[in-house]
């Protein structure tokens, strides 16, 4: 059923099938996670079918397996569906036993594996296409190539240092995103968005719970998987059940490189399949009337939460401190392009408060933060809220300073923020971009292309300071005797702007030790060349 769902909301969007999620995660290699895990025990019914002789269990099982390994392939772009896939059918053959399986189920497993090759290999779909240039990048020299795994290894030594930071408690729960942007060196330098997560789940566990906390976790996994296995083996419809453990494994594994484990759909489906591999009602043991009411109580406790948990993904209540600061976020941020006049003539906000808009925005932003205190957006909205007043130019300046040392690393940061005080005191614009240039300094120092990118930074530090004379003077210090720096001086600057600091770039240039090319463009320019 919820293939089939799957594929009639994705053959009826709009935009093109490469560039949206097949299924109903908003991450696609939580789907594909969904659906490797669905192809695994599929197959592991199909093994079993045929070893029964079962008729319709075989035509179901191998409806199930075309139908799941079909939307892998052709439908989903994660590659980690196809490698998880790949991996767990092997798993249920070698744990289930060929000799277990016997003859006609050893071929069913060969076609498997078979078609699944020729589907993989054949057909060029945009999996396929992911997955060649993914093995063009592992297979090339280190310095040819951007970072590995999308990035991921910058991530995870990052967050490495953040748990070693506090490798016992962890930073607590919720407190990856506020707390990442000061251990993240190596990540930085990916982009200035915004990390929610380290890129693994087991990672995301002991940064927010500790070290001892996770390895706990990761114990009580294989006990469970080890059970399951050990039972699937000694009970009735072995490939059945292996195929139960193996799926119900994959998103442990697959939580190394991502965080399947928590989607919530996926962790009490992996859930599900164990139980379902497990002893407890196969072996046929009686365990006692005690041992029966503890399991069943223990149920009635899961199933309630279960039912909690789907209520509150229905109706969005009630709502985590998390998801209060959130809205108040997003109430606050509507606020404000109403009391600027951005919002739709047609936008509304529920309870449609009376009053200043800009000052129930700044109240919103105030409680929000009470409740996250490190979240550098907060802030950020509270000053260029602040902004807007002719007596709060000192808070916004505290509530800029608290948002840049939230995220040190931001790069362009200290940019957005002098936009804002550009036509309100040019003096701290200038102080923000000396900021700036010293964060590109800080982040590139010694790595390849430095100069580059800290170029890039000045030019359009340069260009937003055209036609403010007090400005383009400021831009001159910020050169001070930078060769390269005067030359973009030289080339953004206009004419005017050049004759009436002609004397000083000259100067500059002059105690500069590499400025022949600032001298040349500047001669070009005042010639009415277009150097």
């Amino acid at each position: 059923m919820y293939l089939a769902f799957a594929w009639i909301r994705w053959a009826t969007k709009e935009e093109s099938p490469g560039a949206q999620n097949f299924g109903f995660f908003p991450n696609r290699n939580h789907g594909a996670t969904l659906l490797a895990m669905g192809a695994i025990l599929a197959t592991g019914m199909l093994l079993q079918g045929v070893r029964k002789k079962s008729g319709g269990l075989i035509v179901f099982s191998a409806v199930a397996v075309i139908g799941l390994t079909h939307a892998l392939i052709f439908a989903s772009v994660s590659r980690a569906g196809v490698v998880l896939l790949s991996g767990g059918i092997l798993a249920v053959w070698f744990l289930s036993g060929a000799r277990y399986l016997g003859g006609h189920a050893r071929k069913a497993f060969a076609l498997i594996m078979v078609g699944a090759m020729v589907v993989v290999l054949v057909p060029d779909t945009a999996v396929k296409q992911r997955l060649e240039h993914k093995l063009a990048d592992l297979t090339a020299e280190p310095e040819s190539g951007e970072a590995r795994l999308d990035h991921r290894l910058e991530i995870f030594t990052d967050s490495l240092a953040m748990i070693r930071a506090q490798p016992l408690t962890g930073w607590g729960g919720g407190q990856f995103v506020d707390v990442f942007p000061q251990y993240r060196m190596l990540a930085a330098d990916v982009g200035d968005g915004r990390h929610l997560h380290p890129e693994s789940s087991w990672l995301w566990m002991a940064s927010e719970a500790g070290i001892p906390a996770v390895l706990s976790l990761m114990g009580l996994g294989l006990v469970v998987i080890a059970a399951g296995v050990r039972a699937a083996r000694r009970g009735p419809d072995r490939a059945l059940r292996c195929g139960c453990v193996v799926a119900g494994a994959v998103p442990l594994i697959h939580a190394v490189v991502d965080v399947p484990l928590h989607r919530e759909g996926l962790l009490w489906l992996s859930a599900l399949l164990f139980a379902l591999s497990g002893p407890f009602g196969f072996m046929g043991r009686n365990h006692g009337v005690w041992w029966s009411r503890g399991w069943r109580a223990s149920g009635v406790v899961v199933f309630a939460f279960g039912v909690v948990i789907l209520h509150g993904e229905w109706t969005g209540r009630p709502l985590s401190p998390s998801g209060q600061a959130e809205e108040r976020l997003d109430k606050a941020l509507q606020l404000f392009k109403r009391g600027v006049g951005q919002a739709p003539p047609d936008a509304s906000l529920h309870g449609e408060p009376s009053g200043d808009p800009l000052e129930i925005a700044m109240r919103e932003l105030e409680q929000a933060l009470e409740i996250q205190p490190l979240d550098q957006r907060l802030h950020g909205l509270h000053g260029i809220l602040a902004l807007h007043f002719d007596d709060r130019d000192e808070q916004a300046a505290a509530d800029f300073h608290r948002q840049r040392l939230l995220a040190p690393t931001w790069l362009r940061l200290p940019l957005v923020q002098a936009e804002a005080w550009k036509n309100i005191r040019e003096e701290e614009t200038l102080r923000l971009w000396g900021h700036a240039l010293e964060r590109a300094k800080a982040r590139h120092e010694g790595k390849p292309g430095a100069s580059d990118k800290l170029r890039r930074v000045f030019a359009d530090v340069v260009r937003s300071a055209v036609g403010r004379p007090f400005l383009e003077k400021g831009c001159l210090v910020l050169a001070g005797q930078d060769g390269e720096l005067l030359k973009e001086l030289c080339q953004q600057l206009p004419q005017a702007a050049l004759a009436r600091q002609e004397v000083e770039i000259r100067a500059a240039i002059n105690r500069s030790k590499d400025g022949t090319a600032a001298l040349e463009c500047l001669d070009s320019k005042l010639a009415g060349g277009d150097r």
